[in-house]
């Protein structure tokens, strides 16, 4: 028989029930309270207080001290790694002026999410010019490699996420001034390869920042902001170069191979070499931008400003690519080329350089070369790789002149489609490529043939365009975009560039064809020329655009003057002085009478 509650011992086991659950809730709520607190306190703030590269006396414990009352560098970064909470690391080291640091060794990697924040010395000041205007900051932390004794060491080595140095100087290291690994990681507001001024070269032996042996995705190196804009310049490899595994860079704001003034030539690379960006084995990058702020000065490199390899999905925008801040020619050490385009290791594709509005365009000018060389290679007369899909939309492309030694630059075309032979590295097919009928050969951009130019006109605001165009590629309707440019300058050769944009517009093949582009109030082309480029649209890649042909040849552009008899764009005839006396006259004879005859009718009616 089994037990049976009394209706009271059932009350008090409800009441015992109920007040053990009130216990239990309680009891949770104070652990997750406690769990809470504890999460809320997981940023630990050490500063550093001394130059001297001395280890922390007791790694683990959350205090930075070498055991001699100093916070080193060196021992905020290992106390920083041994916890997985995220860490920031000021900056309060005694004395006035810059404060050097100069590790014998290197550096502890970055392990954990960290803030490294060198504009926390006093003294120290962020930039606030705004790209693509000169540095006007002041950095008082340096970390200079001279000391170091172990080879191939970097200055700061990130193998982290959600990291963020700034505000630091970081030179003469005998390896990459940053080497990072791990995603989403930033580096902003620091000159990498100078001296504290931003005008000396102390370059790292390799390249100024460069990928590490993993990953590292979405790597953002400057920024709009100009506080986050960084120098990156004299180093002796790349300026900057991600390689396999790193995908989705973007650098903007920055000045690459050119010093604080935005004047000085402080130059990255060896002759010919990687260049100021050297994106190879990779995809997704973006140099540049079409915002305020995103403007990076790529000029005074050893070899090309830009230098991919083996890599797509590639945008290269609102940049100034070998002048100065300015635009203006640089007096020392012009850069072998502006972008070049070499699929060595693998092709190139889906590039977009410029784009379809004005803040988006390049300024690419003044190089020691051509201002884009687009190839393709081969072995044995056998096609390896190709670069195909290379848009080149809007950009000015002017005042660049042929070296006489290096293979790519001893043209000083504006776009100029090239072949590679390996392992000689012999160029064919320099220099203007002539169309062909149908366009049917294949090679770098597929030799994209160029518009035809007949004959150009202006009235007033309108330009008056006659050409042909016979292109393949475009799979939008057989449609391809034209853009047209003035030469206020132009070669004796016909074809070297562009100085401005004038617009565009979408067409199929044809010949004879005759358009009318509508040009801003006051523009007046008496003098210049006029050059075109053809781009095939495409409805296959992210970028909605193909392969970009050579510039066309350029055709004198007639300004036909308003006369004296005609309204400009308008045919509308007006008066001449001798038409408008003549009615004059008649007019003034005409009322004489009607006075007249109203006097005598005046005269008539007092007789009656």
């Amino acid at each position: 028989m089994g037990y049976v509650y009394s209706r009271g011992q059932e009350v008090r086991a409800g009441k015992i029930f109920r007040i053990g659950s009130l216990m239990i809730i309680v009891l949770f709520a104070v652990e997750n309270d406690a769990s809470n607190a504890r999460g809320a306190a997981t940023s630990v703030t050490m500063t550093v207080n001394s130059v001297l590269d001395s280890s922390d006396n007791n790694i683990g414990d959350d205090l930075c001290d070498d055991g001699a009352g100093n916070c080193t560098l060196r021992a905020a970064i290992e106390e920083s790694n041994s916890h997985p909470e995220e860490h920031t690391i000021l900056f309060n080291i005694a004395g006035s002026g810059v404060r050097t640091l100069r590790p014998l060794t290197p550096l502890p990697s970055l392990t954990e999410t960290i803030t490294i924040n060198g504009y926390s010395q006093p003294g120290a000041q962020p930039n606030t010019a705004i790209a693509p205007r000169p540095f006007n900051g002041t950095l008082l932390i340096e970390i200079n490699g001279t000391d170091s004794i172990i080879p191939n060491s970097s200055g700061i080595s990130i193998a982290a996420s959600n990291v963020v140095v700034r505000g630091l100087v970081v030179n003469s290291f005998n390896f990459d001034g940053f080497n990072v690994d791990g995603d989403h990681n930033t580096i902003a507001g620091n000159y990498i390869g100078t001296d504290p001024s931003g005008l000396l070269d102390q370059g790292n032996s390799q390249r100024g920042v460069g990928s590490g042996p993993t990953h590292s995705n979405n790597l953002l190196i400057g920024g709009l902001a100009p506080q986050d804009r960084n120098i990156v310049s004299g180093n002796e490899n790349a300026g900057i170069s991600p390689n396999i595994g790193h995908k989705n860079w973007t650098v903007q704001g920055n000045y690459i191979g050119i010093g604080s003034d935005g004047l000085t030539s402080i130059g990255n690379s060896t002759y010919g070499e990687q260049g100021g960006l050297s994106l190879d084995n990779d995809n997704g990058h973006v140099v540049g931008g079409s915002q305020q702020g995103a403007t990076n000065v790529i000029s005074g490199n050893n070899s090309f400003g830009i230098f991919p390899d083996n890599s797509s999905g590639l945008i290269i925008q609102g940049n100034i690519i070998g002048p100065d801040w300015k635009g203006d020619p640089l007096l020392n050490n012009p850069q072998l080329g502006g972008i070049g385009l070499p699929p060595l290791a693998g092709p190139i594709s889906q590039v977009l350089i410029g784009g379809t509005t004005h803040s988006a365009a390049n300024l690419i000018a003044y190089n020691n070369g051509t201002g884009i060389a687009i190839l393709s290679s081969t072995r044995a007369n056998q096609v390896l790789y190709q670069s195909n899909d290379i848009a080149v939309l809007g950009n000015r492309i002017f005042g660049n002149r042929p070296e006489g030694s290096y293979p790519l630059s001893q043209t000083a075309l504006g776009i100029d489609l090239l072949s590679m032979n390996l392992p000689e590295f012999t160029i064919t097919n320099r220099g203007t490529n002539l169309n062909d009928p149908t366009d049917a050969d294949d090679g770098a951009n597929q030799y994209m043939n160029y518009p035809i130019l007949r004959s150009v006109q202006q009235k007033g605001q309108q330009l008056l365009i006659d050409f042909s165009l016979d292109a393949a590629g475009s799979n939008v309707g057989d449609r391809y975009r034209i853009e047209f440019f003035a030469n206020d300058d132009p070669d004796e050769t016909g074809y070297i560039g562009n100085q401005r944009y004038l617009g565009f517009i979408n067409s199929t093949n044809s010949t004879g064809k005759q358009i009318t582009l509508l040009l801003p109030p006051g523009t007046d082309l008496t003098g210049t020329d006029l050059s075109a480029t053809t781009t095939s649209l495409v409805s296959t890649n992210a970028i909605g655009f193909g392969a970009t042909s050579e510039f066309a040849p350029n055709v004198s552009i007639d300004v036909v003057h308003p006369t004296d008899g005609e309204l400009p764009n308008t045919g509308i005839k007006f008066l001449t002085l001798i038409e408008k006396i003549a009615i004059f006259w008649l007019t003034l004879g005409l009322f004489f009478i009607f006075l007249s005859l109203t006097y005598a009718r005046l005269l008539h009616d007092e007789k009656n």
